[in-house]
């Protein structure tokens, strides 16, 4: 059970969002060896936007851990979650500073997933300090590494991102082409931002 419980913990999806998903990654990480890059690798699985402190805290000890051991890919995800979580916690420039660093260091490993991570996520740090062509550029970046991978969270938020810089500068066709798109991969998943997408068919 031990050993099933530290494979399912490990599987390298996106799914903070499933039920129980949070419950076995915690046991998983007690299961660790303590210092290992197992143990980091499922520190960067316990983030989550509803703990805000104490997913940096978390993501702190992830960090030693990849320094410990020289390991580019897991500090470029640690990255990428920090961009996540200052994102969240509407704090753009942090959240572009540490978005840079994971996308460097991201390429430099081959860890697209990282690097799509902290691309899909900060076009909306970018809207909010009012950089819009930044912000279009950072979401299409986002589309084209979800494509590689084909990790369809990525490729929603690049699209939806498309679609929030078409409404802000009143391009409508950009506007409508990106929320017809976007708006079936956020069905049942994240209502707000599927509501937000129909206003561009009104």
């Amino acid at each position: 059970l031990n050993d099933q419980t530290l494979a399912v913990a490990s599987t390298p999806i996106q799914a903070a969002g499933i039920v129980g998903v949070s419950e076995v990654v915690d046991r998983a990480v007690k299961l660790s060896e303590p210092g290992s890059l197992q143990e980091g690798w499922l520190r960067t699985r316990q983030v989550t936007g509803n703990h805000v402190e104490r997913s940096i805290e978390t993501l702190k000890a992830a960090h030693q851990i990849a320094d410990d051991h020289g390991n580019l890919a897991l500090r470029a995800r640690v990255y990428g979650h920090f961009t996540r979580l200052y994102s969240w916690d509407d704090n753009p420039e942090t959240a572009i500073e540490h978005a840079k660093k994971s996308e460097g260091i991201a390429r430099e490993a081959d860890e697209p997933l990282s690097e799509g991570m902290a691309t899909g996520y900060i076009e909306h740090s970018y809207l909010a300090l009012e950089r819009a062509d930044e912000a279009l550029a950072c979401a299409q970046s986002a589309i084209e590494i979800s494509e590689k991978i084909r990790d369809n969270d990525i490729l929603a938020r690049g699209m939806l991102a498309q679609h929030m810089v078409g409404m802000l500068k009143g391009d409508w066709e950009l506007a409508r082409t990106a929320a017809g798109a976007a708006a079936p991969l956020f069905t049942g998943r994240h209502y707000n931002y599927y509501n937000s997408l129909e206003l561009a068919y009104r």
